[in-house]
């Protein structure tokens, strides 16, 4: 049983960065498309 949850921590820890990351380089994404069309 204590596996389990420590499992799934690990899962909601890396899910967690996952978002970051997929926020991070949509956000990145956003702001390379948007900036040509602000000049």
């Amino acid at each position: 049983m204590y596996g389990v949850v420590v499992e799934t921590e690990h899962l909601a820890d890396v899910i967690e960065e996952f978002w970051l990351l997929t926020a991070r380089r949509v956000r990145h994404i956003q702001i390379s498309v948007m900036a040509p069309a602000e000049r």
